[in-house]
This record gives structure tokens, sequence and C-alpha cells, in this order.
């Protein structure tokens, strides 16, 4: 692995493997509805893996890899929605906090490990959405409140704790289709930690810049603040924040992945 070991060092080498095209993401579908409003959005089925690793990232570095790929940010609606729809579902993997290449590198190593045992014989991974792969960065109302800080999210399971670990009831209070047992997180959606704290459970997890409503392509972020289209996104109502605070937008995106593969070639110029 060339992974550098200081942290900022590590940080701009992932930044760098990502503009160069250098990652691993599939992008597939995971869909919401309201009433007669339906809602497609375009994930990461899997943490962005660099090296084949599920690189450790900063909500600072989450928010500029977003901006290079044509993605953004997670709501914690959007992170329940994925868990609910995973296929392979696998986790958590609680460790002594610590932000070293070593435990990255493990932490990935043990998700691919259990996603090993869920497709035994060979069997292709491929469009099958995973979690949980790591907790998550995410859009969330308490950004508003909470200047100068990040909010994490995630590390789902069926239940009400987890190895003994209390857990907290997810933000859209969801139950397990199959068992109607709670939905609960180890991590609930707070704001602890400024934008570039990372430990080896922060992964980088998109959604895509673009969705549907309806059958009508629109911009995700529109959703967040729209009174009537909030509620496909994000578990209590519009929101101000539209991406990590703090980080600056770049002045032109050319979208790449995932536009060009489900829209055709795109451009916020």
């Amino acid at each position: 692995m060339t992974f550098p070991e200081n942290l900022a060092e590590r940080e701009a080498y992932i930044l760098a493997q990502v503009k160069a095209g250098s990652y691993e993401a599939e992008w597939v579908p995971v869909t919401s509805s309201s009433g007669e409003l339906h809602a497609v959005f375009w994930v990461m089925a899997d943490a962005l893996k660099v090296e084949g690793i599920r690189v450790n990232v900063s909500a600072t570095l989450e928010q500029q890899i977003a901006d290079v790929v044509g993605g953004m940010l997670m709501t914690g609606k959007v992170a329940d929605l994925v868990y609910q729809q995973a296929q392979l579902r696998v986790g958590p993997y609680p460790m002594p906090i610590t932000t070293t290449t070593k435990a990255m590198i493990e932490h990935s190593e043990k998700i691919s490990a259990a996603i090993s045992v869920l497709t035994p014989f060979g069997e292709s991974c491929m469009g099958k959405l995973v979690s949980s792969a790591g907790k998550d960065w995410i859009l969330d109302k308490k950004l508003e409140a909470s200047p100068g800080r990040a909010c994490n999210y995630g590390w789902h399971f069926v239940g009400t704790s987890y190895q003994g670990i209390k857990g907290y009831p997810c933000v859209t209070l969801s139950k397990d289709e199959m068992t109607q047992k709670p939905i609960y997180v180890i991590q609930p959606n707070a704001t602890a930690h400024d934008p570039h704290h990372q430990d080896y459970s922060q992964t980088c997890r998109l959604m895509a810049q673009l969705c549907e409503v309806n059958g009508v392509r629109m911009l995700t972020a529109g959703l967040l603040s729209d009174p009537t289209l909030a509620v496909l996104i994000n578990h209590d109502g519009v929101l101000k924040n539209t991406r990590q605070p703090g980080v600056p937008e770049p002045v032109k995106t050319e979208f790449v992945l995932p536009m060009d593969k489900i829209f055709g070639k795109v451009s916020n110029a």
C-alpha cells in the first residue's frame, strides 16, 4: 500500500487519486416515496475505495471528493434507506478509536471478509448495495445550530443493542421489513466533531447531485429546500445546508461519474 501515514498527507493522497480517476465507486438506485411522490436517488453501492481499501475521510475531504465526482453528502434519511434496501448487510465493526492507516485497512478488510461470506462461490457483488460500510458524514439540521462542526451518523443494525453497545433509533424510526424489529444506529446524528476529524470508522459514501422525482430529473439539492419535496430526502423538513459548511464551493463543476453513466454528460455551468 502507498497510503502515507501522516494524516494530512494521506488525505491529500486520497483526493489526488480521486481526481486522477484512480478509485472504485459503483452507483446504484435507492427509492423513497411519500404519498404520490416517488424519488430515485443514486448512491455509492459501497464506501469509496482507493487501492481496494475503503478510505477514511473527514467531512471536509468527503465534500471535496463529492465536488470531483458529482456527488453530495447524504442525509440521515438517505442513509436509513441505504440500510433498508441493502442486499448485503454487514457489520458494524467497532474498534478502538484511531486514525492509523493500519486501522483503516483492517476495518476495510473486515467488511470485505463479511461480504465474501454472503457471496460464496465467487458470486458477483456488482450492483448490490452494502451496509454498513462505515459511518457517514451527513447533511443535517443540527449543522445549522452548530457552526464549525460536522455531523456523523450510522452503523445501522436491527434491534436495540449491538454486541452490548446500546443503540439509538434511526432518524426515520424505521423497522426492518422482514423481522419488523426497529432499526437502530450506534452513532446517532451528532455534531461532536469538527469538519477535519476522521477515524477508522468514517468512510465515504455519497449520493449523486441529480435524482428523479416522479420520473423528472432534478438537482438533488433542490429537494432539500423544497417544503413539499423535502420529505423524500430528509426526516425533519427543509435544510439550509446542501453541502458541508466551510468547504469552498467550486466555481464550476464538470460532472463526471456518476452523472455521465446515469444521465449523459451534464454541467452546472
